[in-house]
């Protein structure tokens, strides 16, 4: 008996010590079960120390002073987590060089140069037209409209549904978006500008846009064009063919907020990745006093460079007017955290 009253007084004493114990050991246990069940279901928040490299996005040396964003809606619809998307290397035109030659009435053997931007030429040439082919796209040029049908009245969805008809008659992809953009120019003399009414232009382009996801793509080979004459006859088409891959094993990043994209352009840390000058002539200033954005969305870019990847990016699409012309200028900022990137 007298045992069990020492007993007794020593659970006593130390009960609250238990107590604590008991606690602690229960909490440990449900961190470790609640991260045990976030593997199994795939929650998991993604390893920050899987970090990614920067997009190597083209920076033209040009000075912006001030932005003026007052007149910009910020995008409230956009998607909050995106993967990168891995270029495929299946596109090789230059396997198929003489069949598409063929086809576009070229029979005259081919000469073969090397292209600093994109490598390996091969080049057809008439007496009025010609042909250069290259890994993953083509230009091809008419000198001559003689052999053209006689100009007739077209709308944009016919000029735009003509160029679908031909490369598609060249067995080549036309998985563009919806959506095509029509600049029209207006002879100056020896120059040209960028007019908005189509009854004053000399010459139209059609830009076609690539898209990923509802996610345009952009950069100098991210689209297709073609330029047709004031009789709505073909001049020229610049193509570019773009195959890509999303692996279900792709991680999803988090997008920055539109907000936070404007800070960082604000901020000096935005990339001037095109400037659209009238007719390409007037050559792009060194510095601007400032610029009116007035646009932005979400795209994925596509690098010049030799790089196998598409990254997300907030572009920024602005103007502003430099000796009395106006000309066009995009800004780009990368749109994943900023952590996930490697320092």
């Amino acid at each position: 008996m007298p045992n069990l009253i020492v007993v007794s007084n020593i659970f006593k004493k130390y009960a609250w010590i238990i107590a604590i114990l008991a606690v602690i050991i229960s909490i440990i246990g449900l961190i470790v079960l609640k991260l045990y069940w976030q593997d199994k279901s795939g929650k998991k928040q993604l390893d920050t120390s899987a970090s990614i490299n920067k997009p190597v996005l083209r920076n033209l040396n040009i000075k912006t002073g001030q932005f003026n964003i007052q007149d910009l809606k910020l995008p409230d619809q956009y998607p909050k987590t995106l993967p990168i998307v891995k270029k495929t290397a299946d596109t090789n035109l230059l396997v198929r060089d003489k069949e598409i030659a063929q086809k576009l009435g070229f029979s005259s053997p081919a000469g073969e140069f090397t292209d600093a931007a994109v490598g390996k030429k091969m080049y057809y040439s008439n007496p009025d037209s010609n042909l250069s082919l290259f890994k993953n796209g083509f230009s091809y040029t008419q000198y001559s409209t003689k052999a053209q049908p006689s100009p007739t009245n077209k709308t944009n969805d016919d000029l735009r549904n003509e160029i679908v008809t031909f490369i598609s008659n060249l067995s080549l992809a036309t998985n563009f978006s919806q959506e095509s953009k029509f600049i029209y120019y207006q002879s100056l003399g020896e120059f040209e500008t960028i007019t908005k009414d189509p009854n004053l232009a000399d010459q139209k382009v059609v830009i076609f846009s690539y898209e990923i996801s509802g996610v345009r793509v952009v950069g100098t080979q991210a689209v297709t064009s073609a330029t047709f004459d004031k009789q709505n006859r073909l001049i020229s088409i610049n193509y570019y063919q773009l195959d890509t891959i999303t692996s279900p094993q792709n991680k999803n990043y988090p997008i920055i907020p539109p907000k936070d994209a404007i800070n960082k352009l604000v901020g000096r840390q935005a990339s001037i990745i095109d400037v659209q000058t009238p007719g390409g002539y007037f050559p792009p200033p060194n510095q601007i006093s400032n610029i009116n954005i007035v646009n932005m969305h979400l795209a994925y870019y596509l690098s010049s460079s030799n790089v196998d990847s598409l990254q997300p990016v907030w572009i920024f699409e602005g103007n502003t007017i430099v000796k009395e012309k106006e000309i066009s200028l995009t800004y780009a900022v990368p749109a994943i955290e900023e952590k996930y990137y490697k320092k």
